[in-house]
C-alpha cells in the first residue's frame, strides 16, 4: 500500500472572480494545491501573484467553460499525476 504525501488537488473553473476566486482562496488556506481555470487567465494570474500564492501549489489555465475541449485540455496537465504541473 502506498502513502500519498502530496496535498490534495482541486480544479476550479471560473476562478478569476466571485465564488470561484473565493473557493480558490479558501482551498489554498486549507493546504490544497490549485488548478485554476478562467477565460480571463491574465487577470487570474495577476490575482494569484497579488495574493502571494506559492507557484508550486497553483497552476493557472485559460479556458472558457462553454468550450468543453478547452476545459478538457486545461485539465490534462494536472490530471494524470494528480499534481500541478511546473511552469
Amino acid at each position: 500500500m502506498s502513502t500519498v504525501t502530496a496535498s490534495p488537488l482541486v480544479y476550479i473553473t471560473g476562478a478569476s472572480s466571485g465564488i470561484g476566486q473565493a473557493l480558490a482562496a479558501r482551498y489554498y488556506r486549507a493546504g490544497w494545491r490549485l488548478a485554476l481555470v478562467a477565460r480571463r487567465s491574465t487577470e487570474l494570474g495577476a490575482w494569484v501573484r497579488s495574493q502571494g500564492l506559492a507557484p508550486e501549489r497553483v497552476a493557472v489555465y485559460g479556458a472558457d467553460v462553454r468550450d468543453i475541449v478547452a476545459i478538457t485540455d486545461a485539465a490534462a496537465p494536472a490530471s494524470p499525476h494528480r499534481a500541478c504541473p511546473t511552469w
